[in-house]
């Protein structure tokens, strides 16, 4: 079974952002999106906001640091329409978990 992975318009917005500093960006996306389309629950459930939302870390290839210096992103997986909504996306370094 593989979900459709659609991102929201915060997240459009947190890559364009994002994508000014770091050129590889999509393509370091590209490898997140095969992975959840997959395994939908693959990241961490977040147990501070009501309903399943999860992150995950994601390698930023720019960095070349691994996935704990890398990406994070929020996100949620409707498993009723067998989709995942990707809410927010931001740099480790940049801002606190």
């Amino acid at each position: 079974m593989s979900y459709d992975v659609i991102p929201l318009e915060r997240f459009k917005r947190d890559v364009k952002q994002l994508s000014k500093k770091y050129r590889h960006i999509k393509e370091d996306l590209q490898e997140l999106e095969a992975l959840l389309s997959e395994n939908p629950t693959e990241g961490d459930a977040i147990p501070e906001l009501k309903g399943s939302f999860y992150k995950i870390r994601l390698r930023n290839t720019d960095l070349r640091k691994g996935k704990r210096a890398g990406y994070r992103v929020v996100y949620y997986p409707a498993e009723e329409n067998e989709t995942i909504f990707l809410v927010t996306l931001y740099v480790k370094g940049e801002k606190e978990n």
